[in-house]
């Protein structure tokens, strides 16, 4: 299953995704890629931008421990933030879903390691895979940091994202999207 991002900063599907988009559903939620929302039955439950491409990121990722590391370069797209910011944000994620720190139901803290998404994804909402359309493909890999400084690599980073946005703006190109081709980074 692909990840989405839904804020502006990272969407990692074409619009023509985004209509298709699958619904993840565990438990009595579900998440509505295309709408953007969380669901307990037919409620909508109001949850933060933020806090719901996190929810996201561990829900199409169910089993794994996802590190802090992980969660930053992600949900806050390698922004410098602090541990008290992705515990609120946990906390926020856990409250949404009716979970709590206690009994960690759905989101489970692995200690020293990271997080891990407890429930169990149904398989029926899963969507059939995509193919590529009819039209030239363009992956954009990650730019190297030749600097020496690690923490100026954001700025290779905004250097990347700037292509692939002015890339994605000619309707004859597919353009791969920034999560997919971030994967790579660091492999030779």
């Amino acid at each position: 299953m692909s990840f989405i991002l839904l804020e502006k900063r990272a969407i990692a599907c074409s619009c023509s995704e985004m209509e298709s988009a699958p619904i993840i559903s565990f438990e009595d939620f579900q998440i509505d890629l295309k709408r953007g929302e969380l669901r307990k039955g037919r409620d909508v439950v109001p949850v933060e931008p933020q806090v719901l491409d996190l929810i996201i990121y561990l829900a199409t990722n169910p089993g794994t421990i996802i590190s802090r590391d992980d969660l930053i370069e992600t949900v806050w797209s390698g922004r410098i933030v602090s541990d008290s910011a992705i515990s609120s944000r946990i906390n926020a994620a856990r409250a949404a879903l009716d979970d709590d720190g206690q009994a960690q139901r759905l989101i489970k803290t692995i200690p020293r390691k990271g997080y891990r998404f407890e429930a169990k994804i149904h398989e029926e909402a899963a969507a059939p895979r995509k193919t590529l359309p009819d039209k030239p493909s363009v992956a954009v890999l990650p730019f190297r940091n030749l600097s020496g400084d690690p923490e100026q690599s954001y700025f290779s980073d905004g250097i990347t994202d700037d292509v692939l946005t002015d890339l994605s703006r000619y309707a004859e190109l597919f353009v791969i999207a920034r999560h997919s081709s971030f994967a790579f980074r660091d492999a030779d």
